[in-house]
């Protein structure tokens, strides 16, 4: 007697949103948390490192604590800042601030 094989489980797949991804509103509002902060002079407290610049201190500072406790808010600001570095890289050729 042949038997028919198991029907293998489907797994549902989760969307990027469902998972915590970047959105545009929370790209948006990390954004001006960090024009914020380099608005209210803090930025001009941090070391700069000689490639990536005080904004780029930021992204590496916040992907680190995003790693270590920061969560999911820590991990926004890391990824945007590093957008935003990168897309000034990009246009000038170097990050200021």
């Amino acid at each position: 007697m042949v038997r028919a094989s198991r029907a293998r489980p489907r797994h549902r797949r989760s969307s990027s949103i469902a998972s915590g991804g970047v959105t545009p509103v929370k790209a948006a509002i990390t954004a001006g948390i960090v024009g914020m902060i380099e608005k209210s002079g803090v930025l001009d407290n941090l070391p700069e490192i000689p490639v990536v610049g005080r904004k780029g201190t930021i992204a590496i500072v916040a992907w680190y604590w995003s790693r270590h406790g920061g969560g999911h808010i820590a991990r926004d600001v890391a990824l945007v800042t590093a957008a935003i570095c990168g897309y000034q890289y990009g246009r000038e050729g170097k990050i200021d601030g």
